[in-house]
């Protein structure tokens, strides 16, 4: 009688303890969901403004005390990988730029930039950056970055900390 008791006290712990990680990981997807959302409403609103625009804007270096990490696939999905799961978001439209964090002035944000210029939203992780993702993607993308370099000192390192562009 005191093993089959023990037996079901140890299956009723089993489904609670099932059902709580569950829970769990529901509430973290939904505070992951809450902020892709925050994201994708900059682009929403950077989507609807005219050419000029731009806007700073910081997310959190954590979510609930754990790291993450962010990018964008192929210019148009958010993705969020935390707590051994990938999250995805379609976004508005297409975003040039991304999430390249390697200036970490602030301990619990991240400051971001994200503009509209000739029709294309562009996000960049270096708001105080003199040069644009669009001016450092061009340098890359036709090979100037050793030329722009060279007329401009300190090109090369400002794209590549801001912008993954010119490593």
């Amino acid at each position: 009688m005191v093993s089959f008791l023990m037996l079901v006290f140890l299956f009723t712990f089993y489904f609670v303890s099932q059902r709580a990680t569950e829970v769990q990981k529901q509430n973290l997807g939904l505070v992951v969901e809450n902020f892709q959302n925050t994201i994708i409403e900059e682009v929403r609103v950077a989507y609807t403004v005219e050419n000029g625009y731009s806007r700073e804007f910081s997310i959190p270096k954590h979510i609930n005390t754990l790291p993450y990490t962010i990018g964008i696939d192929a210019s148009t999905v958010l993705v969020i990988n935390y707590s051994g799961q990938s999250y995805a978001k379609v976004l508005p439209g297409i975003v040039r730029g991304g999430f390249c964090f390697k200036r970490e002035l602030d301990p619990v944000f991240y400051r971001l930039l994200i503009s509209k210029d000739a029709g294309i939203v562009s996000l960049s992780t270096c708001p105080d950056c003199g040069y644009s993702y669009y001016m450092c993607d061009n340098a890359q993308t036709m090979g100037f970055c050793d030329i722009m370099e060279g007329i401009s000192p300190g090109f090369r390192l400002e794209c590549c900390d801001g912008h993954c562009r010119c490593c």
